[in-house]
């Protein structure tokens, strides 16, 4: 899934592109995770030319929790309702994974439903 949106500026700061991205999206800022060139967008006051972007960049956007601060790569481990693994290249939407749900602070489970993939080359 492609979405193009507009910046205003390139003078527009990491946080100011979170807010657009979450009133575009809806994707909570908290849990946004911004890469350009490999590189995470991570401090929220610098802008977005100091990053190196330019009219016309790319940027790839990940929307999910972080487990301590690290963020999940294709050769995570999901654990799946049953209590079996895949890596997380294998889960498809339509797939019921292990979740906790932190209000509750219980686990419970959960259905895929859909399945995002950013290409980065």
């Amino acid at each position: 899934m492609e979405h193009k949106l507009r910046i205003p500026s390139l003078e527009t700061t990491v946080k100011g592109l979170k807010e657009t991205i979450h009133s575009f999206l809806n994707a909570p800022k908290l849990q946004q995770r911004l890469v350009f060139n490999g590189d995470e967008l991570k401090d929220h006051k610098r802008t977005l030319e100091s990053y190196g972007l330019v009219n016309g960049s790319q940027l790839y956007l990940s929307v999910g929790h972080s487990l301590n601060g690290h963020w999940h790569t294709e050769n995570t481990k999901i654990t799946m309702a049953d209590g079996t693994e895949k890596l997380l290249s294998e889960v498809q939407a339509g797939d019921t994974v292990l979740s906790y749900d932190l209000e509750k602070k219980d686990f419970c489970t959960g259905n895929v439903l859909e399945r995002l993939e950013y290409d980065d080359k």
